[in-house]
């Protein structure tokens, strides 16, 4: 009888130890998941932006480019692209008051995509009142 009853409380302990294990495990793993997701970055593109260049000596001049738009959130990129004509518009305006003549300058890409980075941002606050634009990237650029 006593034999019984050690057996019985071994059986509930090991079930209740087995419930906790798979319990913090689940958990465990739903963390690993949410702690991945939140480092994998997420794109907006935006491909073929033309506009004209400004040239100090009146001549007509292209740039053509492609830009991604890194965030840190699937909904937030989802977000995001419902807005991407104004996107576009808003790199359009500001890529078409660019010179022609600086963009020989080997800084200069740096400090259009720093500028398009900051526009991008302008648009994400105003439309979207919040601003979770991590960073922008030049994929492609031809001038022209």
């Amino acid at each position: 009888m006593k034999g019984k009853w050690v057996l019985g409380i071994a059986a509930v302990v090991l079930l209740v130890a087995g419930g906790a294990a798979f319990f913090f495990l689940s958990e465990d793993e739903k963390r690993a998941e949410e702690t991945n997701q939140s480092i994998l970055p997420y794109f907006v593109t935006l491909n073929n932006i033309v506009v004209n260049l400004r040239s100090q000596e009146q001549e007509i001049h292209y740039l053509q480019l492609e830009v991604a738009i890194q965030v840190a959130s699937k909904k937030y990129q989802a977000e995001l692209a419902q807005y991407h004509p104004v996107l576009r518009d808003a790199l359009s305006d500001y890529f078409s008051t660019q010179y022609y003549e600086a963009m020989d300058d080997p800084g200069q890409r740096e400090v259009l995509r720093k500028g398009a980075l900051e526009r991008v941002r302008e648009v994400a606050k105003m439309h979207l009142h919040r601003q979770r634009v991590d960073d922008l990237f030049l994929t492609s650029m031809v001038i022209q």
